[in-house]
């Protein structure tokens, strides 16, 4: 449950194992990117969100879950000084994090430290297993019996501090300790071959207790403190960083876009032709799991690390656009805050008394709020994906995070397959501070049901008795008429004529909103034609069979070719009929529309055929 902000885990955390070890310290220090060559790959590296460049026998990798990974087999640890040079000139990838367990002789040690060097950067982590002998015989300098450390206990005595920032620190933990060093460099030629003379062959305890020696403390809150909260502050906003994302999954890359978006055409209904709408992109947007730490939640859709804005949408101009919209509207999600704000100077600014956390959540959650939170098509598109991820990944996730005050949302994913002890209400009307959170991000926001989006609906459809239904064969006209009556936007005015003329040819008129969602998908996928009033309800298209006729009317270009492009994805033979938006509504956006009805009847005539 929520609880206070001011509440922090204890640091520096403790570890039980060299491999525990490892693995905190991979969050402790953001690492993504690590150079590992060792015997075996490490479970602490083989986790999602990292990229790992391998050099090792190969044969006995596991399963690999980490983002991904450059597998190089060399099973013989002499060759790998070559190695390494070679893929450093291959490659521009640099590693903040470098693992060693190969080859354990002390000069054999410095030749991997050199060779690595190149792949990876200044400040990268020096990490060294074995590096704490249980026994002086286990420490020789070549292997003289069956369990052999060898020489990486010296490491401290072989290495130096490049500065004062330089940290290192041992931990004697089972089964044969961990070394990590920052900051450190190899010595010169002549020094290193005096030191690695200098090593006893058969060190006793008190050797090894001399050549271990740290110059100073053991840095252990520096590689194993509980990493620092970074909440927003007064400065410049960032629309475009990476700051604290980490990549789970890459789920779908972008596609071409269907085409043609509109088989069926585009027609006018209104007085005054307008050019008519084009595909609103040339790919479908690309979906990845990602997770952030120490984030702000602010709204429905805006989520901040520091001082980065992270949307669902990593498109650079979506993100600038989102940007503008928090400083000239506020929060969306009856959040009264204005997180960002306009500066004459610096431009875009954050605000960040807007974004202190009310509290803090504490466990592991999946966001799921639509960034409409509102909205029936945007939970559609966004919270049906979302459960399906949580469901993937539930020994990840405590609970699924989701804006959800109204009985329809809560029915909504209940039948999505939402436990109510699996549900933590996301409370939009103050920011909040989410410790670990994880989301469905998109490349783009561009309303296509892609690859992914269809297996979620499909299996939905499918744990409904829905997705194999005898053929279609309803004729359905989407109304907006009781809503608009209840003062909705964008109503078309006179619809009750153009309700006679679709009765007259077939159709039932049909409000999806007072359905529930097994209702709707039940309803759509029995349709073999829909026509309806572009909405949310037009949404529910994405349950029809592939090949269904859709046609959506609409006052104004503004959305249509959103809607167009979801239709085209979905596998549908979409048409639009374009209306004109009334000139005495005074609202800004999303006017009242008229429909010349007998120009609009027979556009819908011929697009059905």
């Amino acid at each position: 449950m929520p609880t206070d902000a001011s509440g922090n885990a204890p640091s520096p955390q403790a570890p039980g194992s060299s491999e525990e070890a490892l693995r905190l310290a991979l969050g402790r220090g953001g690492h993504r990117n690590i150079l590992v060559i060792a015997h075996d790959f490490p479970p602490a590296c083989n986790q999602p969100g990292l990229h790992v460049t391998f050099l090792g026998p190969i044969g006995h990798v596991p399963r690999l879950r980490c983002a991904s990974a450059a597998l190089h087999d060399c099973p013989d640890p002499a060759d790998l000084p070559a190695r390494l040079l070679t893929i450093a000139r291959e490659t521009t990838r640099r590693h903040t994090l470098a693992y060693i367990d190969s080859d354990h002789r002390a000069a054999a040690i410095l030749r991997q430290v050199e060779a690595m060097g190149p792949l990876c950067t200044p400040d990268a982590w020096w990490v060294f297993d074995d590096a704490v002998p249980p026994s002086p015989g286990m420490a020789s300098a070549e292997p003289s019996q069956g369990w052999w450390v060898g020489q990486v206990f010296a490491l401290p005595s072989l290495l130096e501090p490049v500065a004062e920032g330089a940290a290192a620190a041992v931990f004697a933990l089972p089964p044969t300790g961990i070394a990590f060093f920052q900051g450190w460099r190899l010595p010169s030629a002549a020094r290193r071959a005096e030191r690695l003379a200098a090593l006893p062959a058969h060190p006793d305890a008190a050797d090894i207790a001399r050549l271990s020696a740290l110059p100073g403390p053991p840095a252990v809150e520096h590689f194993l403190g509980t990493p620092p909260l970074t909440l927003p502050h007064a400065g410049p906003l960032d629309c475009v960083g990476e700051g604290g994302r980490m990549m789970l999954e890459e789920l779908e890359p972008e596609t071409p876009a269907s085409a043609p978006f509109a088989p069926l055409g585009i027609a006018q209904a209104r007085a005054e032709p307008i050019a008519p709408p084009a595909p609103p992109t040339a790919t479908l947007h690309g979906s990845t799991l990602v997770e952030y730490h120490d984030v702000v939640v602010t709204g429905f859709d805006t989520l901040f690390f520091g001082n980065t804005l992270i949307s669902r949408y990593r498109d650079p101009a979506q993100r600038q656009g989102q940007a503008w919209r928090l400083a000239e509207q506020g929060a969306w999600g009856f959040d009264p805050s204005w997180p960002v704000q306009r500066d004459p100077v610096l431009g875009l600014t954050v605000n960040a008394p807007a974004l202190a956390p009310a509290g803090e959540i504490a466990e592991p959650v999946f966001w799921g709020t639509p960034d409409e939170g509102a909205n029936w098509g945007m939970w559609l598109l966004l919270a049906l994906a979302s459960v399906e991820l949580f469901q993937r990944h539930r020994d990840r996730y405590a609970k699924f995070y989701c804006w959800c005050p109204l009985p329809w949302q809560k029915d909504f994913l209940a039948a999505a397959g939402i436990a109510p002890g699996e549900l933590l209400a996301h409370e939009a009307q103050s920011p909040w501070l989410l410790r670990h959170v994880g989301l469905l991000e998109q490349s783009q926001r561009d309303l296509a049901v892609t690859p992914f989006l269809r297996q979620a609906i499909d299996g939905f459809l499918a744990r409904q008795g829905l997705l194999d239904l005898p053929a279609p064969h309803r004729r359905l006209f989407v109304s907006r008429l009781s809503i608009s009556r209840r003062g909705a936007y964008r109503a078309l005015l006179g619809e009750e004529r153009l309700h006679e003329a679709m009765l007259a040819r077939g159709f039932e008129i049909v409000e999806p909103e007072t359905l529930s969602l097994p209702g709707q998908a039940r309803l759509f996928r029995e349709a073999a034609c829909v026509v309806g009033l572009g909405g949310a309800g037009m949404f529910n298209t994405v349950f029809c069979h592939p090949g269904t006729k859709v046609i959506t009317l609409e006052g104004t270009s503004e959305f249509a070719p959103w809607h167009l492009n979801m239709f085209a994805s979905a596998g549908l033979e979409a048409g639009l009929i374009l209306g004109a938006e009334d000139p005495a509504d005074p609202s800004p956006h999303q006017k009242r529309w008229t429909l010349e009805l007998d120009q609009a009847l027979a556009a819908l005539d011929r697009m059905l055929g």
